[in-house]
């Protein structure tokens, strides 16, 4: 789970992900942890 986490906050660094699209990602993981 935090390996997954790491690797997208390097895809972020590298440019491969744009802040926008990233922050919706985040958003949506934010709301599957609530749910649990």
């Amino acid at each position: 789970e935090l390996r997954a986490s790491m690797n997208m906050i390097e895809a972020v660094y590298q440019g491969k992900i744009d802040c926008f699209n990233y922050q919706s990602v985040w958003a949506e993981r934010l709301k599957e942890i609530k749910a649990v």
